[in-house]
């Protein structure tokens, strides 16, 4: 069964990502990170182990938060910083619905830009995310071993 790495953005009160920094762009920049790690999930090799589906049954897999925490952008290019942070799925709630993530890496980031492009901003985040995923996926893939062992 593939490890799941859960992409569902839809709970107010516990976002996974988080884009403010784009301004305007926002809704588009956190429809990017999801995008970008479905893309990551179902076009790499290295991740031919994961899916971003949800199975019918219970299972367990990951959520990779992700922040776009710095944007300086012109019509043109644009440098950003996305940090990061891996969980476990499902996502633990308290008795009063908050969630109380358990964590699996401290912190993942990544930081660079993009020139002469249509659309900067979202494609910043394109490069950065799919960076991330890059370093996410062997620490996930490492924690799933010993998370699942006897």
């Amino acid at each position: 069964m593939p490890i799941l790495l859960d992409i569902d953005n839809t709970d107010p009160k516990a976002p996974i990502f988080m884009a403010g920094a784009a301004g305007a762009l926002k809704a588009a920049a956190e429809a990017q990170m999801a995008a970008t790690i479905t893309k990551y999930v179902q076009k790499s090799k290295k991740a031919d182990d994961f899916t971003v589906v949800r199975p019918k049954e219970p299972t367990k897999g990951y959520v990779l938060i992700l922040k776009l925490t710095k944007v300086d952008a012109t019509t043109k290019s644009a440098k950003c910083v996305i940090s990061g942070l891996i969980v476990e799925y499902p996502r633990q709630r308290n008795s009063k619905g908050e969630i109380g993530d358990v964590a699996v890496s401290l912190s993942l980031q990544a930081s660079g830009g993009v020139d002469f492009t249509k659309n900067p901003v979202i494609e910043c985040v394109d490069v950065l995310v799919e960076d991330i995923m890059g370093k996410a996926i062997p620490e996930m893939r490492r924690h799933y071993a010993t998370r699942n062992s006897p």
